[in-house]
């Protein structure tokens, strides 16, 4: 084989393979889809009470650790309170909200989303849970 004869064939070798981890690298993601598994002790809280909430991430059907947990008190929709929590090592977080004092009775919702590991913040499929509550005023 001629040196020029090798160098096209290293060159296209090169080229290929350059091209083939193009391609590669758009249709790859490395997506981390964890859950939320919210509990309340209970569903229904006087106006002057905090909700205490507990529960755990889990990501194919073990903990996951280390992921930023989005937590709000909502009424259609809108967001009365929120707070971001980062989940323990064995996969579990606790927050505590607390109920505004001018808010009505009514049913609300208590929205957990799961905002995956920080490192995949960016390529992250959110899960949630809405568990539902009523807030009694006194």
């Amino acid at each position: 084989m001629s040196k020029t004869a090798a160098i096209i064939t290293l060159l296209t070798i090169l080229t290929t393979s350059l091209a083939l981890m193009v391609s590669y690298s758009f249709d790859v993601f490395a997506t981390h889809i964890s859950k939320p598994i919210p509990y309340l002790d209970k569903n229904e809280f006087l106006s002057t009470e905090t909700i205490d909430l507990k529960g755990w991430v889990e990501y194919n059907g073990e903990p996951a650790s280390d992921v930023l947990v989005q937590v709000w008190l909502e009424k259609e929709r809108v967001k009365l309170i929120s707070d971001n929590i980062t989940n323990n090592s064995n996969g579990n977080f606790s927050a505590i909200l607390s109920i505004p004092p001018e808010i009505e009775s009514g049913n609300y919702t208590v929205s957990v989303t799961s905002l995956c590991q920080e490192i995949h913040s960016n390529e992250c499929t959110y899960q949630w849970d809405e568990p539902p509550i009523t807030i009694r005023t006194n």
